[in-house]
């Protein structure tokens, strides 16, 4: 079973270089809420009606729902400018989705889904995914071009490969 992390208020969580500061306070009201204010500040308001347990999970919930949002537009810049300089292929959307059990989803549609955990990984590792992504809607796989197309793209493949093999459920938030 995974172990769900706590966390508190002032505490500061880095995704992809930028530093979020977190500040929790528990209000006796029914549901709980998050909110971005300044710079790079996330006020979450979490209900003392639940249980420390179920605080904790609502408070992991936010906070990856929450950053998933404000990353999601640097995500799809990730994906469009990859697919303009290598590929040129029809993309549908691309998003993060916090129940992803695997690496990334694709569909024949050129929809692109990939764990919100991936923010907690280094970004390199994300732009390696996009691009296995990409091939994968390219149909190159298949065709056993993935590894002469990483090679030229991203000579280093083999070792965000092997980092995520290693790491991927080691993190998240």
């Amino acid at each position: 079973p995974k172990i769900q992390k706590e966390y508190v208020s002032g505490q500061n969580i880095t995704v992809w270089n930028t530093k979020y500061a977190l500040l929790i306070e528990y209000k006796d009201k029914f549901s709980s809420s998050s909110r971005f204010f300044g710079n790079c500040n996330l006020l979450l308001s979490i209900s003392s009606r639940i249980s420390k347990e179920e605080q904790n999970k609502v408070v992991s919930s936010l906070i990856t729902s929450s950053i998933a949002s404000m990353h999601l537009p640097e995500l799809k810049k990730i994906v469009s400018d990859l697919n303009e300089k290598h590929f040129g292929l029809h993309t549908g959307e691309v998003s993060f989705n916090s129940k992803l059990s695997g690496i990334m989803k694709v569909y024949d549609n050129g929809n692109i889904i990939l764990p919100t955990k991936l923010l907690c990984a280094p970004k390199e590792i994300t732009e390696w995914l996009c691009i296995r992504a990409l091939i994968n809607i390219g149909e190159e796989k298949e065709h056993g071009k993935y590894a002469g197309l990483m090679e030229k793209i991203m000579p280093d493949y083999m070792k965000k490969e092997e980092w995520l093999n290693n790491n991927f459920y080691s993190f998240g938030f």
